[in-house]
């Protein structure tokens, strides 16, 4: 895991985050793989730490797949456009060192019950980044959203941030892309 608050599980800590949640679900589904996720994401991080976090872990090529949640903290200091070109060199780096990527969204802002629109471009322009080469995408804003902000508001502790709940739902969908549903927790 790499990337933001969201990425880490904020404010939740092990193992009760959600990349522990999917570790945990896969380990199920698959007793007889090694099945190993290192969580590098940092509650506040922005595209520069992603960037930093790939020259300053040696062993991330080890790892097959590396699923990134970043963006939602750019926007509030840089374009957006600028934001995508520092991400999309970020990803391509990950990929040359032979780790597939999962682009992954951040759930949608919430208030009073409603979804907010403050990150909606971030996660168009994170699907578009994930079709230009066909990564896989942990759509989590798209999710959300399919499921109604009526089902998900239970899954917040503040406007962006997820609780026990919306973790484990995150983790579900996470094992998805990676084809089990098998749930331990």
């Amino acid at each position: 895991m790499l990337g933001d608050s969201i990425a880490a599980g904020h404010p939740l800590h092990a193992p009760d985050r959600w990349s522990d949640k999917l570790q945990a679900n896969l380990r199920l589904a698959r007793p007889a793989r090694l099945i190993a996720i290192r969580n590098l994401a940092k509650a506040g991080s922005k595209v520069d730490f992603l960037t930093s976090s790939i020259s300053a872990e040696p062993d991330l090529p080890s790892y097959r797949y590396a699923i990134v949640i970043e963006g939602v903290n750019d926007i509030v200091a840089t374009t957006l456009d600028d934001w995508a070109r520092r991400y999309r060199l970020a990803i391509e780096n990950l990929e040359a060192s032979g780790i597939r990527v999962v682009i992954g969204t951040a759930p949608p802002a919430i208030a009073g019950g409603e979804f907010l629109d403050t990150y909606d471009q971030v996660a168009m322009t994170l699907r578009t980044i994930a079709a230009e080469r066909s990564r896989s995408l942990l759509d989590v804003e798209r999710h959300w959203r399919d499921l109604g902000a009526a089902a998900v508001k239970g899954f917040y502790v503040d406007i962006i941030h997820q609780n026990g709940a919306g973790q484990a739902e995150m983790a579900d969908l996470a094992a998805s892309l990676f084809g089990t549903q098998a749930r331990a927790c």
